[in-house]
C-alpha cells in the first residue's frame, strides 16, 4: 500500500495524444511556494477533465483517501504504469472528488475575499 508522504512524477504523460505515456510514484518530493499552487487551484476548470486529470495526477497521494483498497493496492513506488491505468483510476472518482475540490475553491475564493475585502 502507498505511504501518504509518497509523491509521485508524471513521465511523459500526453493527454492530448490519448493513451501513451507513463505514470510513475516516487518517493522524492518539489516544492513550490503555496501562494503558486493556491492561485493555480482557483484557476482550474474541474469541470474540464483534463484539467480535473492534471490535478488528480499532481497531488495522485491526496486522493487516496478517496479509492478503496483494492484500487489503490494496484499501485507501487518506482513502477512505471500506463496512462490509461491513471485516467480510468481519476474517472471513477471523478464526481467525488470534483465536488469537494469544487467545495475548497470555494471556500479559498471567499476566504481570499474576505482577508483582502475584495467585495
Amino acid at each position: 500500500m502507498l505511504d501518504n508522504k509518497v509523491v509521485f512524477e508524471i513521465q511523459n504523460l500526453y493527454l492530448n495524444y490519448g493513451n501513451k505515456g507513463y505514470f510513475k510514484i516516487k518517493t522524492i518530493t518539489s516544492t513550490q511556494p503555496l501562494c503558486t499552487e493556491i492561485i493555480s487551484f482557483l484557476n482550474y476548470n474541474f469541470d474540464n477533465f483534463s484539467e480535473y486529470l492534471m490535478w488528480f495526477t499532481k497531488f495522485f497521494t491526496s486522493y487516496i483517501i478517496y479509492t478503496g483498497e483494492t484500487d489503490i493496492n494496484k499501485f507501487e513506488i518506482n513502477t512505471f504504469y500506463p496512462y490509461i491505468e491513471i485516467e480510468k483510476l481519476a474517472k471513477k472518482y471523478y464526481y467525488e472528488i470534483k465536488s469537494d475540490l469544487e467545495h475548497g475553491q470555494k471556500l479559498f475564493s471567499e476566504f481570499i475575499d474576505y482577508i483582502f475585502n475584495i467585495n
